[in-house]
């Protein structure tokens, strides 16, 4: 895959990553795909925050890219809604073993327009 990744994967990281917790958690189930994980065992193997592994896991499932299953105490499993989805995380996975700063500088690098804004507001403005 070299250092670069290719647009499809940029645009799916700006479209579904927005942190690098979501992308450990994400990839955990990616890694077992059949298993149904609990909030605590996710929050145990991620050891971030256990009500933000709460949020993070029902972003995934709003995103297409999870489902929660048993309401009274829910589990999620990887199941994205598309196959061109799985094959995107799939592209992920293998992209941040190899070049796991090119993932995290994807996620956090401001998009056109938040770099544009900032630019903007250094003008100097002329008073009427």
């Amino acid at each position: 895959m070299g250092n670069e990744l290719s647009n499809e994967l940029s645009r799916f990281i700006k479209q579904y990553i927005t942190s690098l917790e979501q992308l450990e958690i994400l990839l955990l189930l990616y890694k077992q795909p059949d298993r149904s994980w609990t909030i605590e065992e996710v929050f145990k193997v991620i050891q971030t925050n256990l009500d933000s592994v709460a949020a993070r896991l029902t972003g995934l499932v709003s995103s297409g890219l999870a489902v929660a299953e048993t309401p009274d105490h829910p589990t999620f499993r990887f199941h994205p809604q598309t196959d061109e989805i799985a094959q995107r995380v799939a592209e992920l996975q293998k992209a941040y073993s190899s070049s796991k700063y090119k993932i995290i500088e994807t996620i956090f690098a401001p998009t056109r327009d938040q770099a544009q804004k900032f630019a903007d507001s250094f003008k100097i403005r002329r008073k009427e």
